[in-house]
């Protein structure tokens, strides 16, 4: 005989057992459990699996599966009590509302992280209210400008009341430290959009400062960006919150191409931080890709900073191979992971090694 549910089966067995651990019922009718706890809960395990006791109680009286995002609720607030006549379900805001309608939920100076009293509130709310710095009442209480805007606006310490008795009603937002909001500045209008872009405009200044960075005397014909380099390769520059490549800047703002999605501007001189759009031509990632391999600038073998081996091991790994040593022996030898070792063979890695 076994009690089974889609995501429960016990035996006839583990069901006594269970309820053997359950003790009688109390003056309160409260059915305690006399097993492990956890956060006060009762915990019991049954094929490797761990349960609340009271939520297994509930199952077990009821004869089904606990529906999906919901709490077995305790009518007497006892959390070891497994009598099913104290359980009940409930959602998640159910088992919060239960919490607070029955004052089981620390507020106030109760709460472990609570900094002020129940004093303290009217006087800072008072010193809010008649305009004082708020980082002179954050210092004079050890708390944030956050906290003294919080209790200023009414939006916490709610259960205490005003100074004339009355609950306190939550005010709109104020303006942040009562600073004076600060008049636009003409030379950050937007004026020149960025082609490709229509999100993004360019102020005279901004494009001035671009073009500023750009040392046009460099050999070969380059336009070499001397500001921050992205990956120590290609230049980038920050607009709008957002950073872009310096070379498709340049090449958007004297008048190239769209850049569609999925395209690539390509360098014929292999210099990632040149802006000189006589040098790029626009081309798929494979494109760029085929031209990084044909050019030799993809780094492959030892140098690559994450290689572990070098070609003579990879030599010497295709020739135990072929004598008809182990895979798991050569991985363990060289120190590598057995798929490492994989593609090697199979010629998917280290291909340039003959």
């Amino acid at each position: 005989m076994s009690t089974s549910h889609s995501t429960l089966t016990l035996t006839a067995e583990q069901v006594a057992t269970f309820h053997g651990l359950i003790g009688p019922t109390d003056a309160n009718g409260c059915r305690l459990w006399q097993g492990g706890f956890i956060e006060g809960y009762g915990a019991v395990r049954f094929d490797g699996r761990q349960f609340a006791t009271h939520r297994l109680a509930w199952m077990l009286h009821n004869g089904k599966d606990i529906p999906h995002k919901d709490h077995v609720c305790h009518l007497c607030d006892v959390r070891a009590c497994c009598s099913p006549d104290h359980l009940f379900l409930g959602t998640a805001r159910d088992n919060q509302q239960d919490c607070s309608a029955k004052g089981r939920k620390p507020h106030g100076s109760k709460h472990h992280n609570a900094k002020l009293s129940e004093a303290d509130i009217p006087v800072i709310r008072a010193a809010y209210d008649a305009g004082e710095n708020w980082k002179t009442i954050a210092a004079r209480h050890d708390v944030s400008i956050t906290t003294v805007d919080h209790i200023g606006k009414r939006m916490i310490w709610l259960r205490v009341l005003e100074a004339d008795g009355t609950s306190p009603v939550p005010r709109t937002p104020r303006r942040a430290c009562g600073n004076k909001p600060r008049p636009p500045r003409p030379d950050l209008v937007p004026s020149i959009p960025l082609a490709g872009n229509p999100g993004l405009l360019l102020t005279p200044r901004q494009v001035a400062n671009f073009w500023s960075k750009i040392n046009k005397d460099a050999p070969g014909g380059c336009w070499l960006w001397t500001g921050s380099l992205r990956d120590g390769w290609h230049g980038q520059i920050g607009f709008g919150g957002k950073n872009f490549s310096t070379h498709s800047v340049a090449w958007l703002l004297l008048g190239g191409d769209i850049l569609l999605s999925g395209s690539n501007l390509c360098h014929s001189c292999d210099v990632g931080h040149c802006c000189n759009p006589a040098h790029m031509r626009i081309g798929t990632h494979a494109d760029n890709a085929r031209d990084k391999t044909e050019r030799n600038r993809n780094p492959n073998g030892i140098r690559n900073g994450n290689a572990v081996l070098t070609e003579d091991q990879v030599r010497e790994i295709r020739s135990l191979r072929a004598s008809g040593m182990k895979l798991h022996a050569i991985a363990t030898h060289f120190k590598v992971s057995r798929s490492a070792v994989k593609f090697i063979l199979y010629g998917k890695t280290w291909t340039h090694v003959t």
